[in-house]
Order: C-alpha cells, then sequence, then structure tokens
C-alpha cells in the first residue's frame, strides 16, 4: 500500500488550492507553515477578504500536517470540524500560517493553526481543525447486499464498489475508518451473508443455493439447495 501524499505546490495543485494562493513553506507531521498573499481577487463587497478564505487556509495546512504524521502508515487526514475565528479584518497583504498538533490519536487529530499579519505580527484568524485519519487507497463501498456483525466493534458486508462490480466480502469497524477486502470464493455469485457470532464464523449464500463456509483459511463449500441463512443472534 502507498503512502505518498499528493504534491502540495501550487502547480500541482487544483484550480481552487491554486486560486487560494497558499504556499507551503514547511511540512511535515508536527508542523506545517507558509504565507498567502491577500488583495482585491479575495475580497467581499465590501471591500476586505472574505472568511470562506481564511477557513481553506485552515483547512489546508491542517490537512497536510495531519496527513503526514500518518504517511508511514500508509494513511490520510480529512477534516470532520473547522472551527475558525476572525479577530481582525484585512483588506490587502501578506499573512503568515503556521498549523501545529494540540492532540495526535490513532484515529483522530486536532490541529490549531493561526495566521498573523506579517508587517505587524498580530493575529488574523485561530483556528481548530479536527481531522480523521483514513486508509490511503482502502476498498470503497458503493452498493450492499448484506451486512452481519463479526463482533462488537467489526462488520462484516457483502457489498461492492459498484453497480457493475461483482459482489465481494469486506470487512470495517464500527466507525467506518478501516475497512480490508476479504477473500472469496471463485464464482460464488454471493447472495446472502450470515455470521455464526459464537464462533465468528461466515456463511455465504451463492445464488444457486450453493453455501460456502470461512474456515479461517479459505471459503469451503458447506450446504446446497439452500433457499436463505438467517443467524438470529
Amino acid at each position: 500500500m502507498s503512502g505518498d501524499l499528493p504534491a502540495v505546490d501550487l502547480t500541482a495543485a487544483s484550480a481552487f488550492v491554486a486560486t487560494l494562493g497558499f504556499e507551503v513553506e514547511e511540512a511535515s507531521g508536527s508542523r506545517v507553515s507558509g504565507h498567502v498573499e491577500l488583495g482585491p481577487d479575495q475580497h467581499t463587497p465590501w471591500g476586505v477578504v472574505h472568511g470562506g478564505v481564511y477557513c481553506s487556509v485552515v483547512e489546508s495546512a491542517a490537512s497536510v500536517g495531519a496527513s503526514l504524521a500518518v504517511q508511514e502508515r500508509g494513511q490520510f487526514a480529512v477534516g470532520v470540524n473547522n472551527n475558525t475565528d476572525f479577530l481582525r479584518p484585512m483588506t490587502a497583504g501578506r499573512i503568515d500560517v503556521v498549523a501545529e498538533p494540540i492532540q495526535q490519536g490513532r484515529t483522530l487529530q486536532l490541529w490549531q493553526v493561526q495566521l498573523t499579519r506579517a508587517d505587524d505580527g498580530k493575529f488574523t484568524v485561530d483556528g481548530w481543525r479536527t481531522l480523521n485519519t483514513t486508509q490511503a487507497n482502502k476498498p470503497q463501498i458503493t452498493r450492499m447486499k448484506d451486512v452481519g456483525w463479526l463482533d462488537a466493534t467489526n462488520l462484516l458486508v457483502l457489498g461492492a464498489a459498484s453497480d457493475s462490480a461483482s459482489l465481494g466480502l469486506l470487512q470495517l469497524t464500527q466507525d467506518a475508518s478501516e475497512i480490508v477486502a476479504e477473500s472469496s470464493a471463485d464464482n460464488w455469485e454471493a447472495a446472502e451473508l450470515a455470521v455464526l457470532l459464537r464462533t465468528q464464523t461466515a456463511l455465504v449464500l451463492g445464488e444457486e443455493g450453493q453455501v460456502y463456509k470461512d474456515d479461517g483459511n479459505r471459503w469451503q463449500p458447506f450446504l446446497s439447495k439452500i433457499t436463505t441463512i438467517a443467524y438470529p443472534g
């Protein structure tokens, strides 16, 4: 699994990020710094810099740092909350940006991002950004046929990444922060799923009535001519 992150320079950025103009000067999992040149292009109709510019800078700086902090685990960070306080208005000039983590847990990070006016060092914006870490290339689930709990925190899903893809098994945590594709039998045409909780054994019913059982190493034919499977709890 690759933990490589996209480039953070403006030449490789999307049109939105490039227009924002946040120039990253230093980036690591413990600190991100840079600057933005502000002017009329970022103004509201009332002639001051739009608050969305500041929110986006806070978003960008914290996301870069939080993603670098988990890069070696093959993960990246996505925001779940953004609190930005506008302390002083600006019309034009340079602001310096510094982002540093307040807390870095296994799945959640909290970063503080401070924007100061370059000409006098006074705070313009104080932002707090909460981010969730997720697998960089984890499987996606867009179609779900059946589900079953493996235990109190892990769910087994019979699903697929698209309407045309074959159904397969994916194991995910309760908060969906981790998704892992499970092995499957060849040509099983899976239709239903059941999990025996006491033994954490999964059963899959194929469309032709064949039931497959997970023996821990591979899927084995278990029963045939079955119309449906269910486990009451």
